[in-house]
């Protein structure tokens, strides 16, 4: 009853503005609303049609992967982290570098001063010159032992004097190695009151936490060395797309804030422990390429593709929701569109797999594009 009350409302409108006489007939068509011959069907004049740019496809067969979208960090293995330390105490004595700068495995890093490594290589020379004498010692006390029973005693002490020497002298020089100082060189003209620290591997100062004239403990950092060699994605995924999961999945990641295309990973290892606030897995992904413009740390968007299959397909565009179930236009004749159930299933991209309703819109007719307003014009003419 309304709409025919709405339907003579406009007839007299217009007819009360045009000239006497005249049939206002075009401005009708243009002005009439859907008209809803069913609870789940829709009828459109052409000129609704093209006003809300309805577009026709068919249901399709392709090939799509199932899309588990998630979020992620750039991040390098623990084994290319490197935090500086001293192997002794000590002052910084010279240090000229920059975080951000890059370094070589090897180079200097900074030198350190102190009077403990002066005591240090002069004890090591010390010892080996006790040595050096204990040795020849021994070979005498040796040659009398064979020729005198009671010369047996001597021989012994000074076979044991010989070895804890020995051993004194093993340790020092395992020290001075650790200061880069080798044993072997060493001698009273070459004793250095400073040390130098060098590069442990090849990568990028990611801080620095001394200066010049510092004094610096074993606990403490004195910069650190981040290797990008083993740069990857550490993505987390919710615990629901778990059974889509398999180690070598192809992976788009695309890093956020950053004008690059998408790059190409795969999946290397899947996480064996649920989160209990987040309810995700983390996946650990292998980059193919890695540009120089890429940083640990960096927020990334990533897609995990699983086994693709050959399933019936439409745009996602078609689709319409409503609450938890989804929905699809038929045209069943020109202008009568009818409202169809269906199931989805996995996605890749704006292509939807359809799961069930395949068997009635096979075949034929359904809306691609402009599903909404005939859903809004059904949702109109059902309230009033």
């Amino acid at each position: 009853m309304k709409n025919i009350l709405w339907f003579i409302n406009i007839i007299l409108a217009l007819y009360a503005c045009s000239p006497s006489g005249s049939k206002p007939v075009e401005m009708l068509e243009d002005a009439k609303k859907p008209e809803v011959t069913d609870v789940q069907q829709v009828q459109l004049n052409a000129a609704q049609i093209q006003m809300a740019n309805i577009q026709l496809g068919e249901i399709e067969k392709k090939t799509v992967a199932a899309e588990i979208v998630c979020r992620g960090t750039l991040g390098v293995p623990p084994g290319n982290r490197y935090k500086i330390t001293p192997p002794m105490p000590g002052f910084v004595s010279r240090i000229n570098l920059l975080p951000g700068q890059a370094v070589r495995r090897g180079q200097v890093l900074l030198t350190l001063e102190h009077p403990e490594y002066i005591d240090l290589q002069s004890e090591y020379l010390k010892v080996k010159s006790q040595l050096s004498y204990q040795e020849k010692e021994l070979a005498r006390q040796k040659t009398l032992a064979e020729k005198n029973a009671t010369a047996q005693k001597n021989f012994q002490k000074a076979e044991a004097d010989f070895l804890r020497l020995k051993a004194e002298l093993g340790g020092l020089s395992v020290k001075l190695k650790l200061l880069n100082i080798q044993p072997d060189q060493l001698s009273e003209e070459k004793i250095s009151k400073s040390i130098r620290i060098y590069a442990p591997s090849s990568g990028y100062i990611t801080r620095i936490h001394v200066s010049n004239g510092d004094m610096v403990g074993l606990e403490n950092s004195i910069m650190e060395i981040v290797d990008k060699s083993h740069l990857h994605a550490e993505l987390q995924v919710f615990e629901r797309d778990l059974v889509h999961l398999k180690e070598g999945q192809e992976i788009q990641v695309q890093v956020a804030n950053a004008s690059l295309p998408p790059l190409k990973a795969f999946v290397k290892l899947v996480g064996q422990e649920i989160d209990g606030e987040s309810k995700t897995v983390d996946v650990h992904a292998h980059l193919e390429e890695v540009p120089e413009i890429l940083k640990p740390g960096m927020w990334v968007n990533a897609t995990i593709l699983s086994k693709a299959k050959n399933v019936w397909t439409l745009p996602e565009m078609a689709l319409v929701r409503n609450q938890k179930e989804y929905f699809v236009y038929q045209e069943n004749q020109s202008g009568s569109f009818e409202k169809v159930p269906v199931v989805i299933g996995q996605r890749q991209g704006d292509i939807v797999e359809v799961k069930e309703g395949i068997q009635q819109l096979e075949g034929k007719k359904v809306v691609i594009e402009g599903a909404n307003y005939l859903e809004a014009s059904l949702q109109e003419m059902d309230a009033e």
